[in-house]
């Protein structure tokens, strides 16, 4: 455990690959708890996810496969497992277990043998397997050809040949990023552990529209271009939206105050503020609900409350949850969410446990950008359910489902879309965004600020 990359211990760990249930579990053996990792013995082959556990006395070890490679990534020890995971329940031949405090079940079944052919990450870098191996964990396993317009057997075609003639790694990365960049999804990105990088989608039309008010590079620091624009629009909301009276808190991830007489203004400015992210979940929502039962406090004379999750690029979707349940008194199916591997597993609800008296259950406006992306996409889905709250702005980006990583036999990072997370009434909003319940559409006509203060008005009309 202690040659394995920090790195790759977080990929293992902190999965962002979260399977839906699968009703086909055997239901006639009652599961068991797992205390020990001995207890689980063998080998284990994840329904979908492109992921095969080996599970020897107080060790596991991880490998990412397809039908035409087998990459181990990483080794864990028992300790860390039960760290990261809890609720592990073993039923006969079946095991499953949740991210500690997390909301999905990872289910796995076992199987005899590791695949054929395993090899250590970072081993085999020939550029044609390596082609393989990556268009086939697509095709096994992205679910959103059709929406993004992408022939996946016709880009197979068309790229294979240089591929395998590819005369260095710089160039055969050159060949993966046009083969990715038809995806436009903002959750597909390849990564060779260095200098090499490449994100299929767009930074987002409202980031867009801010980088186009200043000449030249918009950042400072390239590898995060996103965190600029949140440190700007932080002091926009602290300025402009609350006239320097109000609070920020959660490790800056959460600003209120007043917007007008009457209305509370709460702007979730991320689902996982960098300080968040090297704590466990667990404590990190526990820490969420003293700062929202403080944040309502200070909101309990307003008449009605506006949500702002314009400039939240993401994170948890156990964040957005957590604070969605701040604004219903009882439970309330949010969403489904299911994987795909071959053909859509089965879905499993998402339901969230209202805060009973004291939550706010008066009328609530949420507004939304084509910069509210991934987990405060999940967020807007959520709030849509809930009969106090109405979206407001524009459509949200268009990226929902977790991220899959997965590792290349070169070492190559590769991350893709392998989920769905459907309104209760089986809607997918992946590659359109979550429509507005009002629209306030950006005016090029206005400048930056003009257009922010415009949707934020239409938020305010919606509750008089």
């Amino acid at each position: 455990m202690s040659n394995t990359p920090q790195y790759l211990r977080a990929a293992l760990l902190c999965s962002v690959a979260l399977l839906g249930c699968d009703n086909s579990t055997n239901n006639k053996v009652e599961p068991d708890d797992v205390e020990h990792l001995a207890d689980l013995s063998g080998v284990w082959q994840q329904r979908g996810y492109a992921r095969v556990l080996d599970v020897e006395g107080a060790e596991l070890v991880e490998y990412h496969v397809t039908d035409v490679s087998c990459v181990r990534t990483g080794v864990v020890t028992e300790r860390d497992v039960f760290a990261a995971h809890d609720r592990v329940r073993q039923a006969g031949e079946s095991f499953s277990w949740y991210e500690a405090g997390g909301f999905t079940r990872y289910d796995f079944d076992q199987i005899e043998q590791l695949p054929a052919g395993c090899v250590d990450a970072g081993q085999l870098h020939d550029p044609a397997e390596n082609f393989a191996a990556l268009w086939e964990l697509f095709n096994e396993n992205y679910a959103y050809f059709a929406e993004r317009g992408v022939d996946w057997d016709a880009v197979r075609e068309r790229f294979s040949g240089a591929a395998a003639e590819a005369k260095s790694s710089e160039e055969l990365f050159g060949i993966v990023s046009e083969m990715l960049g038809d995806l436009n999804d903002g959750h597909v990105y390849v990564w060779d552990g260095g200098q090499l990088g490449f994100l299929s989608g767009s930074l987002g039309d409202t980031w867009m529209q801010w980088a186009g008010q200043f000449e030249g590079e918009p950042v400072s620091n390239p590898t995060d271009p996103r965190r600029d624009f949140i440190e700007d629009m932080r002091g926009y909301v602290v300025s402009d939206v609350l006239a320097d009276e109000g609070t920020t808190g959660f490790y800056g991830a959460l600003q209120w105050g007043f917007a007008s007489e009457g209305v509370g203004y709460l702007n979730v400015l991320e689902m996982a503020a960098p300080e968040l992210q090297e704590m466990p979940l667990p404590q990190a929502l526990d820490e969420l609900d003293v700062v929202m039962e403080r944040v309502l406090g200070e909101f309990s004379g307003a008449d009605a409350v506006v949500l702002d999750v314009r400039f939240n690029q993401g994170g948890a979707d156990s964040m957005g949850y957590g604070i969605a349940s701040w604004f219903t008194a009882g439970d309330v199916l949010v969403s489904r969410k299911r994987a795909f591997a071959h053909d859509w597993l089965e879905p499993q609800d998402i339901v969230i446990s209202g805060k009973g008296n004291a939550a706010f259950t008066g009328p609530v406006t949420v507004l939304t950008s084509r910069n509210t992306i991934s987990a405060a996409e999940t967020f807007a889905l959520a709030m849509r359910e809930l009969p106090n709250a109405t979206l407001v702005g524009e459509r949200t980006y268009g990226v929902f489902s977790d991220v899959l990583l997965r590792t290349l036999p070169n070492g190559w990072y590769v991350a893709l879309s392998n989920e769905a997370y459907e309104s209760p009434r089986g809607e997918i909003f992946e590659a359109q965004g979550v429509p507005p319940d009002v629209a306030a559409a950006w005016d090029e006509t206005r400048s930056y600020y003009e257009n922010l203060d415009a949707t934020m008005q239409a938020a305010l009309g919606v509750l008089r």
